[in-house]
């Protein structure tokens, strides 16, 4: 059984963003604009590059 794809807003932080995917043990995130179209996805792999290089912190989900 499989659960309904979560969403953040493409306003939305990435530091809200990526915290919502431990939070809602999920490992896609998916973006949708104002007209609530999606315009993009975020990946748990890309979750761990964008924490090790953007974030400049260790993951404290890790």
């Amino acid at each position: 059984m499989t659960s309904p794809p979560l969403f953040c807003r493409e306003d939305d932080s990435l530091e809200q963003a990526l915290s919502t995917m431990p939070e809602s043990r999920v490992y896609r995130l998916y973006v949708h604009n104002a007209m609530a179209e999606v315009s993009g996805v975020i990946a748990y792999s890309e979750r761990l590059v964008i924490d090790k290089l953007y974030l400049r912190q260790s993951p404290s989900w890790l």
